[in-house]
């Protein structure tokens, strides 16, 4: 299972679609929403093929609590199969939790950004562990088995169950891709999940990385300011905000900064490897003066693009300019995004 590319295509398209639809329009009609522009832009009604937008959010939870217990079952039976016990999870019956965030991600209300900034070094949600609504913890049902394990037969455990973990090369391999195809869970998932993965497969991959490739012109390290972009910064660059040729790239920097407050923090204990690092090296960088002033200058920051976006009615050009894009991407690969769309749908009705 191809799990990183996957997750590229289908990420790069939430973030440009989020990004491009995060602020209505001021001159004549309108954006839209992300929701309706997930659903209605030209390359999205192929790629969701098979999606059902009208099912409620109660009704979806409840269809992803069927398929997950699905899965434990054949895990289950896998597992046993390999001379292993395991108990299947029953997720859907664990604990809630409390401490979390009602508050709703609105970059493009003015009061929002006030508070908030871009979300990065005033974010909205909460950091900390969230606590179980009743007091109690989560309990896996296969603790007790695993620990009864030898050492080596543990790692066989977790081997079939999840398959071989990657090495420390791997891991610093770019170029590396997880699969845990073999595995228990692996095979059990695409049993029961197999028609989200059907981007996956060899027939449809060359179509996944033209995918990839299209929305990376204008997400990408390499994207091109678009005419909406260089209205925009003409505008921002009045503001008193120079250098910025793109609306993403003043985002892009303040994640960049805040990526860079935590390297730091990190870099002592990471220098010296997990079984010398000292805990009481690390430092919290969000308690730093310099934290706050990095927040208070987001939020300036960003009250600033967005009357910039406001004023040139920034969203609803981009979107205009990214959906003609879009609709092109679709006359070119007309017979692969149809064979795509054919194979999601018969996939999800299937899966019914």
């Amino acid at each position: 299972m191809n799990v990183a590319k996957t997750l590229l295509v289908v990420t790069a398209a939430g973030a440009l679609l989020a990004g491009i639809t995060g602020c209505t329009s001021g001159g004549s009609g309108e954006a839209l929403s992300p929701e309706d522009a997930w659903k209605n832009s030209p390359l999205s009604q192929y790629m969701n093929a098979g999606y059902d937008f009208d099912a409620s959010p109660e009704e979806q939870q409840a269809e992803s609590d069927k398929k997950q217990k699905k899965v434990e079952e054949l895990v289950a039976e896998c597992m046993a199969k390999e001379g292993f016990e395991y108990q299947p999870v029953d997720y859907s019956s664990q604990p809630g939790v409390v401490g979390g965030s009602d508050v709703e991600w609105e970059p493009d209300k003015k009061e929002w950004v006030a508070q908030y900034g871009y979300g990065v070094f005033n974010n909205p949600y909460p950091s900390e562990p969230e606590e179980p609504t009743d007091g109690n913890t989560w309990v896996d049902p296969n603790q007790e088995y695993v620990e009864s394990l030898t050492e080596s037969e543990r790692t066989s455990y977790y081997e079939v169950l999840y398959g071989p973990q990657p090495t420390e090369e791997e891991m610093n391999d770019p170029e590396f891709q997880w699969d845990n195809s073999n595995s228990c869970q692996g095979k059990a998932q695409e049993e029961v999940w197999g028609e989200q993965n059907i981007g996956q497969t060899d027939e449809f991959q060359p179509l996944m990385d033209a995918v990839s490739k299209f929305y990376d012109q204008f997400y990408g390290e390499g994207a091109k300011p678009t005419e909406a972009d260089k209205a925009w910064a003409d505008c921002f660059a009045e503001a008193g905000y120079s250098g910025f040729d793109r609306q993403s790239a003043v985002i892009q920097s303040f994640y960049e900064r805040s990526n860079k407050f935590w390297e730091d923090a990190n870099a002592s204990m990471s220098a010296s490897g997990t079984e010398t690092a000292d805990p009481a090296d690390y430092v919290d960088p969000t308690k730093s003066p310099e934290w706050k002033q990095a927040a208070e200058e987001e939020i300036e920051t960003a009250l600033a693009d967005l009357e910039c976006r406001q004023k040139t009615d920034y969203a609803k050009k981009q979107q205009d300019l990214v959906f003609a894009a879009e609709q092109k991407f679709v006359d070119e690969h007309k017979a692969e995004l149809e064979a795509y769309k054919t194979a999601m749908e018969q996939a999800a009705e299937k899966a019914k």
